[in-house]
């Protein structure tokens, strides 16, 4: 899986129909011809986003045949031509030749330039046994670039060798390269004639040493041309004049360190907001949230967040980069409070992060090398290496959370003297939306004292819609970027955590590949109710849901844990979903009656008061100026009533986080606590 951006001659495929994006006739209206009719469909580029972010329209590089009725995902099987994942030997060696593309990604063709790095790289690393000949480290530099500097593109590609009819066979072609590296690319700059007649004299002498049935093909002035003509042009230019004058020429910067364009840098990391949370429903705190923040070091504009109650993990991160790498087509429909557009996204070059475990997690790795994405660790103890993303921490706190009440509270099962009431004062979706309205109406626009300008400004002027890179397929996105296991498909299904999924396409999927099946799994833990399966070839795709989809849907893995925990101080055997099901409902039992008994006494006693329902509200604007918003909710749950979503932890920095067992029942409006 590579990137891709939404610019001209990009191919893609659009409710089931392949598109080659034509031209942009004006701002905001592309107009797209069918490959197959050559008819011309015009639409705007918020639908082409809109399209893109629901998952029906992709990028397509090489792909043969298009499956899907019109183009959804749900449950259906897609096939890409490089694998979603490998095994670890290939995943390793991949890994060391990435090392030395990387090392001399910015080089010239020049053997001793490149022989040099190498050489750094290996007395590193130690690997492989001998160091790499230059000129294969500058093939697979070709291939890396060429997918879009996708790993797996560095990985053994076995499965093509064999007879590809070429014209030249490889001996012409390696004795033109190499007669392109003597004279052509020398400083003496030899003329393309003079390289001809170097490939031929060494073709001839070659060929005296050949049976006749043997001999290597004479190249031609056009092959020669041609191979030219595939050198970068910064490259060649740099062989024949000199590193400086194509500096000059090109006006490159090499190995800056400072980001010169957006998307070139950015920086990541986690922080505890100073304000604490109540659930939408019953009104008892969550405790402290956590924000995840992608910030873009050039423009300073925020690319992604993700607010939750989890600890800094592998899949807080993941959320991050979700956010950040997808248009946010559906922000003015999910928080209509936000009358800004949040335009910053895609995907960036380098990633900085610090050392935290969830940052050398090899999930990390393997959800950042397929987008291009390099990660960079900062030093121990050096956090001005990020000074951008510490900066914005502190004016995100100061700014959305200062001056608010409230503090924490034990578990359910560990209950103290705690006012839950009194004290939390906003709900999740309320700081849910006093965030992003934080940020898009706000830290957006608000002119920045470095760019001498608003970051959105700054943003918009410095790049273009062409010139932002997407993954190809969100599909592929999320098998990359959810927790990935082995397991065995039967009949049954899948096992996950005692959770089947199973599903009509799954039985396709064995009867192509046979009745049992070792396969992939990977599963977004805030949301246990689907899950993507990656078949024995490493290149299908399944989205399958669970079989008690009633139980598992929106669950986190969390929350799920949480059930199975009752469920084993009960004695009940927890591999059963109905054992699942029935502690979900005693644990709501245990909230409605602690709920009813706190407010009851706080009302005898003048202490709290439950607004009127018609005159409830939220406001938005208080918040953000500093003033509380109160949160009053006149209904209690019950059987009837759901509780809201809500990811939950069970640390803090008292050592146990509240837990908000209400968020764990999730029990539609006149439905069964659980259904088998």
């Amino acid at each position: 899986m590579g990137i891709s951006a939404f610019c001209r001659k990009q191919v893609l495929m659009l409710e089931g129909i392949e598109y080659t994006m034509s031209r942009e006739v004006q701002a905001g209206l592309w107009q797209l011809e069918a490959v197959k009719t050559g008819r011309i469909r015009e639409i705007k580029t918020d639908d082409l986003l809109r399209f893109y972010a629901d998952g029906h329209a992709i990028f397509v590089r090489a792909i043969s045949e298009a499956t899907g009725k019109n183009g959804a995902f749900q449950s259906t099987v897609r096939k890409s031509q490089a694998a979603i994942t490998v095994n670890s030997v290939k995943e390793e060696a991949a890994k060391v030749k990435r090392m030395y593309v990387i090392a001399i990604l910015d080089y010239p063709v020049n053997p001793a330039l490149i022989t040099q790095a190498i050489d750094v790289v290996w007395t590193k690393h130690q690997q492989p046994k001998r160091p790499p000949h230059w000129t294969t480290v500058v093939r697979w530099r070709k291939r890396y670039i060429a997918s879009g500097k996708d790993i797996a593109s560095l990985n053994a590609h076995t499965h093509e060798q064999g007879n590809r009819k070429r014209r030249f066979d490889l001996r012409t072609l390696e004795i033109v390269e190499q007669a392109i590296e003597d004279i052509y690319l020398a400083r003496e700059r030899g003329s393309i004639q003079d390289t001809l007649d170097r490939a031929i004299a060494v073709i001839a002498k070659a060929n005296r040493l050949e049976l006749e049935s043997n001999q290597i093909t004479l190249a031609t002035r056009r092959l020669v041309t041609r191979v030219i003509h595939d050198i970068p042009a910064f490259d060649r230019y740099a062989a024949r004049y000199g590193l400086e004058a194509a500096r000059r020429k090109f006006r490159t910067v090499i190995h800056q360190v400072a980001a010169d364009r957006p998307l070139k840098r950015g920086e990541i990391d986690h922080a505890r907001m100073n304000i604490f949370i109540v659930d939408d429903e019953t009104d008892l705190p969550l405790g402290r949230p956590w924000i995840t923040v992608l910030i873009d070091d050039y423009t300073r504009c925020i690319l992604g967040i993700y607010i939750g109650f989890e600890p800094p993990s592998h899949y807080t991160v993941a959320r991050c980069l979700k956010h950040a790498f997808l248009p946010k087509v559906s922000m003015s429909a999910e928080y209509p409070d936000v009358k800004g557009t949040w335009d910053a996204f895609g995907t960036i070059e380098t990633l900085v992060v610090d050392n935290g475990l969830e940052f050398h997690a090899q999930n990390l790795e393997r959800a950042c090398y397929p987008f291009g994405v390099s990660i960079q660790y900062c030093p121990r103890k050096t956090p001005w290496y990020k000074g951008k993303i510490e900066r914005f921490f502190r004016t995100l706190n100061a700014g959305v959370a200062h001056g608010f009440p409230g503090t924490t509270f034990s578990n359910i099962f560990e209950k103290d003297d705690y006012d839950a009431i009194k004290n939390a004062v906003v709900s999740l979706k309320t700081f849910q939306t006093m965030v992003r309205k934080w940020i898009v109406d706000y830290y957006h626009e608000k002119p920045h004292r470095t760019l001498n300008a608003a970051p959105i400004e700054v943003w918009r002027a410095n790049i273009k819609l062409e010139d932002i890179f997407v993954p190809d397929d969100p599909l592929k996105l999320d098998a990359v970027l959810g927790k990935t296991q082995e397991c065995t498909l039967t009949h049954k299904g899948v096992v996950v955590d005692h959770l089947y999924y199973n599903s009509p396409e799954l039985g396709d999927l064995r009867r192509q590949f046979g009745d049992k099946l070792k396969v992939k799994v990977s599963i977004n833990d805030g949301d246990l109710g689907q899950a993507i399966v990656i078949g024995p070839d490493d290149k299908t795709l399944v989205k399958t849901r669970a079989v008690a989809f009633e139980y598992a849907n929106g669950m986190t893995r969390w929350q799920h844990n949480l059930c199975k925990k009752y469920a084993r101080q009960n004695r009940i055997d927890e591999s059963k979903i109905i054992a699942l099901a029935e502690a979900k409902e005693a644990i709501r039992e245990l909230v409605e009656r602690d709920t009813g008994i706190r407010k009851r006494v706080l009302k005898r006693g003048g202490k709290a008061k439950l607004a009127d329902p018609k005159s409830t509200s939220t406001n938005s604007a208080a918040s953000l100026s500093g003033a509380p918003a109160v949160v009053a909710n006149p209904k209690m749950p019950t059987t009837e009533h759901a509780a809201v979503d809500v990811p939950i932890t069970p640390q803090s920095d008292l050592g146990v986080v509240p837990l908000a067992i209400s968020a764990v029942i999730k029990n539609r409006p006149n439905e069964p606590p659980f259904n088998v």
